[in-house]
């Protein structure tokens, strides 16, 4: 409750449960996994070679992450009241539906490979902003 971490680099991070956690990490080299959050906030500027992704469900939360860009990735939500913010011109669109409030989404951003780094958030009222670098 009302932890994080401030980290210049950092290979993985697995949490279960967080609440009002403010995570500062200068560079993801492998993967971030948040099976339980409530009104944490995320900041990556940067992403590794190795980058695997983000897997996050949560509530009232705002992830902010850097990729190469030209990184191929994958980014699959499904938010109530989402606010993505991401090139989506970039992005080869599979499923895009919002009805009302909700939104499913699933797009590769590249040429899609098995194994490709993957961005998963599931929620509510989450903040979700990828920037190229």
């Amino acid at each position: 409750y009302n932890d994080g971490i401030k980290s210049e680099l950092l290979k993985s991070l697995n949490i279960s449960e967080t609440n009002y956690g403010t995570y500062k990490i200068g560079e993801l080299t492998g993967s971030l996994h948040v099976a339980d959050g409530y009104s944490d906030k995320f900041v990556i500027p940067k992403t590794g070679e190795d980058f695997k992704g983000i897997k996050v469900n949560g509530k009232y939360g705002k992830i902010t992450i850097g990729v190469p860009v030209d990184l191929a990735y994958r980014l699959k939500a499904n938010i109530k009241y989402p606010n993505l913010d991401v090139n989506e011109q970039a992005f080869s669109i599979r499923i895009k539906i919002k009805e009302g409030s909700n939104l499913e989404y699933d797009a590769v951003k590249g040429t899609e490979f098995e194994g490709m780094p993957e961005f998963d958030v599931q929620g509510y009222s989450i903040s979700l902003s990828i920037r190229d670098y």
